[in-house]
């Protein structure tokens, strides 16, 4: 059984890969290029938080899995804006 502490833990760190994945993009967009390594690694980043949060779901209870779930669909909502972009940037 997932701990609140864990989940809390991990929400909060969740959120700074985020954070780190949108300064990227803004980033990319400001130059209409990228600095292909750190762009590629808000993407790596984003892709473990998101297996990460695969497996804290399965020890979760329902109400950790609610919080848990609406972090998924934030990565998932960054993940695609990284994969777009970055396909317009290379066009």
């Amino acid at each position: 059984m997932a701990t609140r502490v864990s989940v809390d833990q991990f929400i909060h760190r969740a959120e700074e890969v985020c954070k780190y994945a949108l300064e990227q993009l803004e980033t990319a967009n400001k130059q209409e290029s990228y600095n292909t390594t750190e762009y590629t690694d808000a993407q790596r980043l984003l892709n473990e938080t998101y297996n990460d949060l695969q497996q804290l779901m399965l020890s979760s209870d329902k109400q950790q899995k609610e919080r848990l779930y609406r972090m998924q669909l934030k990565i998932d909502r960054i993940q695609n804006d990284l994969i777009l972009d970055q396909n317009n940037l290379i066009m």
